[in-house]
């Protein structure tokens, strides 16, 4: 029976739509992989000669991670997932086994020793993530990585917008993306992510600045040039027609993508490196920031600032999280901008 039920339970721990039976799945699939790896099977756990269409290693982690983190939903999935992930851990790679033995209980007793409204989201999030960015550091493989990234993109389309989960698979996009050492596909992924995204819809454009600011804290130049690439491409789409241009900068598209694009400089600012930080702020996130917001205030030469307070407060917002950035690091008491700056010319 071991040999028929493993890969047939297997084959729905990915899929979205089965989450309502994801906690005893779990608990069936544990007991059974417990059961498997004192048999000695632990390398056959994964067997993709069969006919049952099973999960990559990688989809796995990337699923029950998810549900993790959200951990008090649906009756307690969030244990449930992460007491399998522990008995995988194996069959995940083996080179997490010791760390996940040792990390993943004292994840579950932070679960243990809170409540739904007790739970610090953020703290636990920012455990999850880190969790998984030190898998991803001990299992040194960039195409292991590459194809974590892309299960968390394909795994997107199966939870709601806005929600949770789809909130925390930006994050662990970005981490997956931080820690791989494939600039190729990084390159890829996150150019892909900037032509693809709804800006249109607020979920998504928070997306887009969560991933490139953890993108960032490990690329930060490869991020900054694909933001400029962007940015520059988007530039040069011309709008005939004085209506047709008023509507995409102001309420369409166009306007929100670069609205978007104001946030995601100045969270690079706050992700990259502190040793790296001073010697791109001015030209290329703090000048983009400003080139945006200037761009954004203008359609045919007319001024819109004053028509949009919230453009205003974005603006303001994005020079004081950079500002913070710059605070943080050990030479900011001698960092000054430069006065010839082109964008802190009066007037412009």
């Amino acid at each position: 029976m071991t040999q028929v039920l493993w890969p047939r339970l297997l084959e729905y721990v990915v899929p979205a739509q089965y989450t309502g039976t994801l906690k005893p799945l779990c608990r069936c699939l544990r007991e059974l992989a417990e059961k498997k790896q004192q048999e000695g099977e632990a390398a056959a756990c994964l067997d993709y000669s069969g006919r049952v269409q099973l999960p990559t290693p990688q989809g796995l982690l990337a699923r029950l991670l998810v549900v993790a983190s959200s951990p008090y939903e649906r009756e307690g999935h969030g244990c449930a997932a992460l007491q399998l992930l522990k008995a995988l851990h194996q069959t995940i790679h083996a080179a997490v086994g010791e760390m996940w033995v040792a990390e993943i209980p004292s994840l579950l007793q932070y679960i243990e020793g809170n409540t739904e409204n007790s739970l610090d989201h953020a703290q636990w999030e920012h455990m999850l993530l880190q969790f998984l960015r030190t898998s991803l550091e001990m299992i040194d493989d960039s195409a292991w990585s590459s194809q974590i990234s892309l299960e968390l993109s394909w795994q997107m389309a199966g939870y709601a917008s806005p929600s949770k989960e789809k909130s925390f698979l930006y994050k662990a996009l970005g981490t997956s993306l931080a820690a791989c050492q494939d600039l190729v596909h990084v390159k890829s992924q996150i150019q892909t992510l900037l032509t693809t995204a709804d800006y249109m819809e607020a979920p998504e454009r928070q997306g887009v600045v969560s991933i490139l600011a953890v993108c960032a804290e490990s690329h930060l130049d490869l991020t900054l040039k694909a933001l400029q690439e962007f940015g520059a491409a988007m530039s040069q789409v011309k709008i005939s027609g004085f209506v047709s241009r008023l509507k995409d900068y102001h309420h369409g598209t166009r306007g929100k993508t670069r609205r978007t694009l104001m946030p995601t400089y100045s969270n690079v600012a706050v992700h990259a490196p502190k040793e790296q930080l001073l010697s791109r702020v001015e030209a290329d996130i703090t000048g983009n920031v400003i080139h945006h917001h200037r761009t954004s205030c203008q359609v045919l030469g007319i001024a819109l600032t004053n028509k949009d307070m919230h453009l205003k407060l974005t603006l303001i917002q994005n020079v004081t999280e950079i500002s913070c950035a710059i605070l943080e690091t050990t030479d900011s008491q001698e960092f000054e901008f430069s006065t010839g700056a082109p964008w802190l010319h009066a007037g412009e």
